[in-house]
Formats: C-alpha cells, sequence, structure tokens
C-alpha cells in the first residue's frame, strides 16, 4: 500500500499537488485532495489485478471501506496530517505532507499556494 500511496502522490496527474501557504512551516510541504488520492489508489489496486480476501462481487463495498485507513496508515508513515483547504474553487478534505517524495514522470506541483485548516 505504501508503494501505491507513493507513486500516486508523485507521478499520477489526477492528485494534484499545491503548495502550502505558511508562515510557520520550515521545509515546504505539498496539500492534495484526500479523495483524489483515495480513488487513484483504488484505480492502481484494480489495474495490479491482484486478489483481494473478498468475492469479486464485494471488491466495491471492501475497497470502500478498507482503502481509506490503509491510505491514512501509508501517509502517517510519511509524516503527513489531514486538514481541510479550498483547492480548485471547492472546499475539500486534504492530507499535507512534507516535500519528501521525489516527483516523477514530469509532474509540477500547482503555482497556487492553500491555506490549510485543521477543522471546517
Amino acid at each position: 500500500m505504501q508503494q501505491l500511496v507513493t507513486a500516486a502522490i508523485a507521478g499520477d496527474a489526477k492528485v494534484w499537488l499545491y503548495p502550502l501557504e505558511s508562515p510557520t512551516a520550515r521545509e515546504p510541504h505539498v496539500v492534495f485532495s484526500q479523495d483524489y488520492l483515495m480513488g487513484v489508489v483504488a484505480e492502481r489496486l484494480r489495474a495490479e489485478g491482484q486478489p483481494l480476501p473478498v468475492p469479486p462481487e464485494e471488491t466495491d463495498a471492501w475497497m470502500e471501506h478498507n482503502i481509506p485507513p490503509l491510505v491514512k496508515k501509508a501517509l502517517a508513515v510519511l509524516g503527513a496530517h489531514p486538514g481541510y483547504a479550498v483547492l480548485a474553487g471547492a472546499k475539500r478534505s486534504v492530507w499535507v505532507l512534507g516535500a519528501k517524495i521525489r516527483l516523477a514522470g514530469g509532474k509540477q506541483v500547482k503555482t497556487q499556494r492553500v491555506q490549510v485548516k485543521r477543522s471546517i
């Protein structure tokens, strides 16, 4: 799961990365949507075709229930924390991560700086 999460953040164009606007951060941080990351991780898990511990007809329910805590655990290992921000004009649940991940495939961080709140 750790590799799927890292690969999605580092290289998938669907997971947009924004720079964190913070006067107190000592190092650069990136902000990204929780929902978009979950969707990409689910897509990649399906594409791998690895068997899941449930019958095929229960795959969607299993993913909906199990992927969020697995992604959360993987992001905790990376030092990410949750918050809320306005991304592309919509308030979203986001993750904030120290820019420790090396971007791949020409992926760029957006130019619009984002403020993150701990609660709505």
